[in-house]
């Protein structure tokens, strides 16, 4: 295997850590706030439950925001130390930002990854 697929591979797998650990730190909140909320022996009416969603809502936005900060972040420091190992080898590197959005490209990483991680039969 090449380096290149290496690295993409090592990313995958780092990302994929942190996406598992966003979605567990999420339900953890989730899970927080129902039993701060939510009791047995209590009636809710309309009112209730709609503060509880809100509180839902509150704690789900802090984690992903907080979880696509770090991501966006992390995906920075990638792009700044390729371009920073470039510059250093006497390579003039350009970021092809249009191609982050490329359907068929992220498809293709999304088929790398399912062949990292199979599916759980």
């Amino acid at each position: 295997m090449s380096s290149i697929h290496n690295d993409v591979s090592g990313l995958i797998k780092l990302f994929r850590f942190k996406k598992l650990q966003s979605l567990h730190d999420l339900t953890l909140a989730i899970k927080d706030v129902s039993d701060r909320k939510i009791s047995d022996n209590m009636v809710y009416n309309s009112e209730d439950v709609l503060e509880i969603l809100k509180d839902i809502e509150m704690e789900a936005r802090r984690v992903v925001g907080a979880e696509l900060m770090h991501h966006s972040h992390t995906t920075v420091l990638v792009a700044r130390q390729y371009l920073s190992q470039g510059e250093l080898s006497g390579v003039d590197l350009k970021l092809k930002l249009p191609e982050l959005e490329n359907r068929t490209l992220l498809d293709e990483i999304k088929n790398l990854e399912d062949s990292l991680f199979p599916a759980k039969k």
